[in-house]
């Protein structure tokens, strides 16, 4: 849909257009290669290598699906016919919807309408939506009962240059705003757009930036001090002002700042005045640095503005602008440093100095989990500057300070395959797209939660745990029982088997038996299942099962490193599945080494939350379960409900995702959505939204390896590949994974309370399209049978995460690097997994005595 629409906006799109485009697009299985692969045969410039090795799946009918007429199958760009209707060209007066949940839908045209709207619902809330509704940033608290549809309304959607100042409309998305950025930074008085425009593309994604408007973003920043918004920072530091309109009709021109501070209630932003900044004398540059390459909010973003004399040592002519985001909801400008570089010399390598110095006393972060820590948000504020400064004069550098002041910029990845096939076994050994692949490329794939509505059918929604351990708990539901819809609440207590989702029969590995599918006594930890409410809407079920009550008895501080359950020895939290002794000890041994290797956790992340949908028959109960364990979810749900396992049928058409998250977990959650199925008789689903998927279920188990080792040899190969290409698949899919384990993919917990802080795509970061190698190379080992596998093949799967570790070897030899250069000679530093931007700048031992000129 993405690439669908892509092509649809524009014609002769280029690679480098295309690969920017799925920052929005998250893939667990594939290391986003294939899929960059196929959209990029489609570019202008894409080599006939890989136009060759992709297919159009619309090239397999021949009918063209986009046009409805006969393919000529050389359909290698977009069909010029459009499909759908245009809304940029309807022509309507207001719309009004009413909404089932009892809120209102306005659809506008016009500037007037807005106030007109405001007129007729007095002080109720409301919500102007430009693009959407800022959902995925901020959850509502409480409920919108008007949604006042703007992006219809012309007058709000312009630019346009006017002597000396640049306007546009404050309803502008953030994609047409890069655009015209881009067309008029020609012009010296607003040659600053082009920096404009780069930023811009760091912010969100490019699905995101096609809907999201100027305005929007900035009333996020306003109703949420804290959200480190690009665009507040960028039109701050070039000076920018708002003007907004009020019920009366009055307009008022605020500053970005004095805006924060204005009342908005029933107040409309319609236009964001920009000021002509003559270049050459005007030096702009903005920055913005992040967990991934895109798709992310900035651990810290900066903006400066300097009108400086170069013939003068680069003497600052007037007062800066100084803009620093990610610090804390107060700080916006370093007005200390500002006052301290009017009139100096930015060659003079005291007053750069200095001028960091008093940069690092001003900035003063806040530590709100799961941030940064505050001193890596400060030392990469004071990095900036010094980056900025050695950005201005280049030619007065050497080529390693000179490097400091120069941004990355990253090429088209490319891609090669390199692999064994026999022609002689084929089908056996023939590199060939798996089996689903055109249906799922399709969409025409069905999951578990695609099934059909099935009359009578109940939402369920589960009530989890909001703090833990405890010893005891209370739970009232009477709130949530008499909302409208609500059918029901059930816990423990209306069991009627065992509750016990790892079943006492042959599991995975005994030693994880004896898990409860609802908490009945203690609570173990902060996310446990305590009960599941069904309603008629999923809305309604997931409202109310906030609404239920926990009372927590006991509670006790949660114990969440691995490190110190292993060194208190707390038993009841330790299974040794395996211990392996020496079998042989040598006496001659020169070098004895030693030390702790810490596995951490990780976030299965698949596409599709644990799902399941029960449907009572006349025979018993049918589970339609995502699950990668068949039985034991057969044999969870019969012991759950003392029913008879020949009454259940359990299906699973496919899996979206799985990496072990499904073989154990999923049982709990068909059994959950049995039990609402069996005491209703009627048919439930039970979809997990992401946040309690994240909290309630495991993650990939830390563990803690110490050591003494002498020497070590790793070899991996796929043997003789039953798929050259499935297998290649693989390979790319770990490898990815595994970059995201050791590099972004941090899980951190509330450290009193043991909740999850990273339990959704804002703050959780798997890596993304363009965080992937940038010349990625996969190899087979060749000539390579296994005697003792089916057709001499070895399996894949996800031990090639293994081999992402190299990526952890290279971060320490740079640290090695920088470590020398800032003096130390410590030869041996501890790194901790995952690598984020910030534990690799803390290693780093960056210095403002080594920020030199």
């Amino acid at each position: 849909m993405n690439m669908y629409s892509l092509m649809q906006e524009k014609q002769n799109l280029t690679m480098k257009e295309i690969e920017n485009s799925f920052g929005g697009n998250i893939c667990r299985c594939t290391g986003y290669r294939p899929i960059l692969d196929s959209f990029k045969s489609f570019a202008k410039d894409a080599p006939t290598s890989l136009i060759d090795k992709c297919i159009d799946i619309e090239e397999l009918s021949s009918i063209c699906l986009r046009t409805d007429e006969n393919c000529s199958e050389n359909c290698k760009s977009s069909c010029n016919k459009k499909s759908g209707a245009d809304l940029e060209d309807e022509r309507c007066s207001v719309l009004r919807l009413s909404l089932d949940d009892g809120s209102n839908w306005f659809r506008l045209t016009a500037l007037r309408e807005i106030f007109e709207v405001f007129n007729m619902i007095d002080d109720e809330n409301y919500m102007l939506v430009g693009g959407n509704t800022a959902y995925g940033v901020y959850r509502p608290t409480s409920k919108v009962m008007y949604y006042i549809d703007v992006k219809g309304i012309r007058e709000l959607s312009f630019a346009n240059v006017y002597g000396s100042m640049l306007v546009m409309g404050a309803n502008l998305t953030l994609s047409a705003a890069m655009e015209y950025f881009e067309s008029i930074s020609s012009n010296p008085n607003f040659a600053y757009a082009k920096q404009l425009a780069k930023h811009i593309d760091w912010v969100a994604n490019v699905p995101v930036r096609n809907t999201g408007t100027i305005a929007g973003n900035l009333m996020i920043k306003h109703q949420h001090r804290e959200f480190p918004s690009d665009i507040f920072l960028i039109l701050e530091t070039i000076g920018a002002t708002l003007t907004i309109v009020d019920s009366y009709g009055v307009e008022t021109n605020v500053g970005l700042i004095e805006f924060l501070h204005t009342k908005m209630h029933k107040k409309v932003i319609t236009k964001i005045i920009l000021p002509a900044r003559r270049s050459p004398n005007y030096y702009f540059k903005t920055y913005k640095v992040m967990p991934r390459a895109q798709n992310a909010h900035a651990y810290v973003n900066a903006g400066f503005l300097f009108k400086l004399h170069d013939k003068d040592k680069f003497r600052v002519l007037e007062r800066p602008r100084i803009v620093i985001g990610g610090i804390n909801p107060d700080f916006f400008h370093a007005v200390k440093t500002e006052d301290y570089l009017s009139g100096k010399q930015l060659l003079d390598l005291a007053v750069i100095q200095e001028a960091l110095s008093i940069l690092e006393k001003e900035v003063k972060p806040d530590h709100v989990l799961p941030d940064a820590s505050p001193q890596y948000r400060r030392g990469v504020a004071v990095s900036l500057l010094y980056k900025f400064i050695l950005s201005l004069f280049p030619d007065a550098l050497s080529p390693k300070i000179r490097s400091g002041g120069e941004v990355f910029e990253r090429p088209v990845s490319t891609a090669s395959q390199d692999f064994d096939t026999d022609e002689s076994l084929w089908p056996v050994n023939k590199p060939m797209p798996k089996l689903e692949a055109y249906i799922q490329c399709s969409g025409e794939a069905q999951y578990t939660n695609d099934m059909h509505s099935i009359p009578g059918e109940l939402f369920a929604a589960i009530v989890i745990a909001k703090k833990g351990p405890a010893e005891s708990f209370t739970l009232d539901a009477k709130a949530a029982l008499k909302m409208p819809g609500v059918y029901g609440f059930y816990s423990a207590k209306d069991i009627p088997g065992h509750n016990d989702f790892m079943s006492p029969r042959p599991a995975p590995d005994a030693g994880f038996t004896g898990e409860e599918i609802f908490a009945s006594k203690r609570i173990l930890f902060n996310g446990q299942a305590l009960g599941v409410i069904l309603a008629e809407s999923q809305p309604i079920a997931l409202q109310a099962a906030e609404m239920v009550n926990v009372q927590y008895l006991g509670v006790k501080k949660p114990v969440l490193q691995l490190t110190d359950i292993v060194d208190k020895q707390m038993t009841d939290r330790i299974v040794e599945i395996m211990r392996v002794d020496a079998t042989d000890k040598k006496d001659n041994v020169k070098h004895h080494i030693s030390g702790r290797y810490m596995v951490e956790e990780q976030y299965h992340y698949t596409m599709e939350t644990q799902t399941c949908v029960c449907v009572p028959s006349d025979e018993g109960l049918n589970v339609y379960s995502s699950t990668q364990n068949a039985t034991s979810t057969l044999w969870t749900v019969a012991d759950a409900l003392n029913i008879k396992e020949h009454m259940i049928n359990v299906v699973v058409k496919r899996i979206g995702g799985g990496y072990g998250a499904k073989l154990t977990r999923s049982p709990q959650f068909a059994a959950i959505c049995a039990l609402g199925a069996h005491i209703s008789q009627r048919a439930v689903r039970l979809v997990l939204t992401i946040e309690t998927n994240m909290r309630a279920v495991g993650k990939r188990n830390s563990a803690i390896i110490d050591y003494q080792i002498i020497r070590c040899d790793i070899l991996e190969d796929a043997g003789r590949s039953l798929n050259p290409q499935v297998d290649v698949g693989q390979v790319e899919g770990a490898y990815v994974m595994g970059l995201g384990y050791y590099l972004t993919e941090q899980i951190v917990f509330d450290p009193d309370s043991g909740k999850l802080l990273t339990d959704r795509t804002w703050t959780y970061k798997p890596p993304g399209a363009k965080d992937i190698p940038i010349d990625f190379r996969v190899t087979l080992l060749k000539n390579a049978g296994n005697p003792g596998g089916v057709f001499r093949s070895k399996a894949t799967g996800e031990p090639a995460l293994n081999l992402s570790v190299n990526v952890t070897f290279a971060i320490r030899r740079a640290l090695e690097s920088a470590r020398k250069d800032a003096g130390l000679t410590q030869q041996w530093f501890t790194l901790k997994n995952p690598l984020t931007c910030e534990r690799v700048w803390l290693e780093g031992s960056t210095s403002i005595k080594d920020m030199i000129i």
